[in-house]
């Protein structure tokens, strides 16, 4: 019983070991994407919100209307 607990202990520590250096692999590839975003000029590749398009430079934003009436009024019901 102890060799079992002691070799499942190892593999859980092993396990533990590469997912935290996994996390952290990425948590590293995703500061430097965003770095050079920033470095470009660019806002984030992600899809904007719906009220918002992105314009064609990639660096700022346009809002429509029709759909920003909707977030206008949600926040209008809230209040």
């Amino acid at each position: 019983e102890s060799v079992s607990s002691v070799t499942g202990r190892i593999l859980l520590e092993i396990g533990m070991y590469l997912a935290y250096q996994e996390s952290s692999q990425k948590s590293s590839r995703i500061k430097a994407s965003r770095k050079l975003l920033e470095d470009s000029g660019r806002k984030s590749i992600a899809k904007p919100p719906f009220w918002l398009a992105r314009n064609s430079d990639l660096k700022s934003y346009t809002i429509i209307e029709e759909n920003a009436e909707i977030i206008r009024k949600i926040f209008d019901l809230k209040l």
